[in-house]
């Protein structure tokens, strides 16, 4: 198209495929496996997860990390509830 059937017309905008938007793996619906050194292991949801890492965590989350340790806990990404 010339540019001024871009500005008649409007140019035509990409729609990104269901599969490019990332998920949001701090939703309730996302179980991960929280461990303490020393204290073994539990199942918690997404939301409670996002209370207990500290921002550097949160951050390799939102990039796609799966397995992350902050501090003392090991946080693991088990599945979708």
């Amino acid at each position: 198209m010339s540019e001024i059937e871009n500005k008649v017309l409007g140019k035509k905008e990409e729609v990104t495929a269901k599969s490019a938007v990332k998920p949001d793996y701090f939703a309730e619906n996302y179980i991960w496996e929280v461990s303490k050194n020393g204290c073994g292991k539990s199942l918690f949801n997404g939301r409670m997860v996002y209370e207990m890492m500290d921002v550097s965590a949160k951050v390799k989350v939102k990039k796609g990390y799966k397995d992350i340790t902050s501090g003392d806990f090991s946080f693991k990404l088990k599945n979708k509830a």
